[in-house]
């Protein structure tokens, strides 16, 4: 990616230094993107490394939330504000800064639109990604495990569904009887080449989704769309941790699920406007030109209402 963040998806150019699969991608993955969204001090350690994770931090982070606000998620209230409120200065320079998470609160601030919450903690959501990955190769032992003692674990301590967010340009209703079609990519989200099995691509922890937009192919409208899904535990042997794209792009909850979701898993839609978009030029688009498309504020933020879960919820 060039420093403007003028390329949207996968980085061709990058596609021999993707990490392989190893039982620290996870731990150093949570170390560069808190579950919170805040840098923690091991995180701060990690970059200042140059990407080395130390066995301490590797136990430390999967959990660590810190309270502190870290580098690039500071707020930003003595910046005096232009007329209207919307600060296209800020706005950019933070984009450009790779702070996706504080653009974010920008343009949700600028649009009146809320993020979707999960029902499961910072610590529920990193257990369920780091055993996920840690159940890899995915074959009938690894399967066995997830079904027959992970989830009744997750079900003892009142965990029932996975709750999901799948990110689209498409309306809810376009999922209609048939809900949302698995996609065959290779691993690096091309259409061609080695395919993996069709699967749905999701975020567990919705905080994630900011961070990792420049590496979803499938929303690039000025508003999109969060399809929130509730996956029943029973079904967990078919969720992978997508490994490469939560390395290459700084998220920790990106998943696959294996085959499709069906309607019924399909709880509600959030409207989303994205922490950047670009022109014609690949140039950003300030903030002030992008909320003359707002959408209705009157309409809810989630079709169907709120979703009531047992403890959970991400990725």
């Amino acid at each position: 990616m060039t420093e403007e963040k003028d390329i949207r998806g996968w980085p061709e150019e990058k596609t021999a230094e993707l990490p392989e699969r190893t039982a620290d991608t996870m731990p150093e993955a949570i170390a560069i993107s808190s579950p919170s969204g805040k840098m923690s001090k091991a995180a701060r350690g990690y970059v200042e490394r140059g990407g080395k994770v130390t066995s301490a931090e590797k136990s430390a982070t999967r959990y660590s939330v810190t309270s502190k606000q870290g580098p690039g998620e500071k707020t930003t209230e003595a910046t005096p504000k232009p007329e209207g409120g919307i600060n296209d200065e800020a706005y950019i320079s933070a984009i450009k800064d790779g702070k996706y998470r504080t653009a974010q609160r920008m343009v949700d601030e600028a649009f009146g639109l809320q993020s979707p919450k999960t029902p499961l903690s910072d610590k529920q959501i990193s257990d369920i990604v780091s055993t996920l990955d840690h159940a890899t190769p995915r074959n009938e032992s690894t399967r066995k495990y997830l079904r027959n003692e992970y989830a009744k674990e997750l079900q003892k301590n009142g965990i029932e569904y996975i709750d999901a967010y799948h990110v689209t340009d498409k309306e809810l209703e376009s999922f209609g009887k048939n809900g949302i079609k698995g996609s065959s990519l290779d691993y690096i989200g091309r259409s061609e080449g080695t395919l993996r099995e069709p699967s749905v691509y999701l975020f567990l922890d919705p905080d994630d989704i900011s961070t990792g937009y420049n590496g979803i192919t499938g929303a690039k409208n000025n508003i999109s769309n969060i399809v929130h899904v509730r996956i029943p535990v029973s079904r967990i042997e078919d969720i992978l941790w997508d490994s490469n794209f939560n390395v290459s792009f700084g998220t920790y909850s990106s998943v696959r699920m294996i085959g499709d979701i069906p309607s019924k898993w399909i709880k509600g839609q959030y409207k989303y406007a994205p922490p950047f978009i670009l022109d014609e030029n690949k140039k950003i688009v300030p903030l002030s030109r992008r909320i003359l498309s707002r959408p209705n504020q009157s309409r809810p933020p989630e079709k169907g209402g709120k979703t009531t879960a047992a403890r959970r919820p991400r990725h």
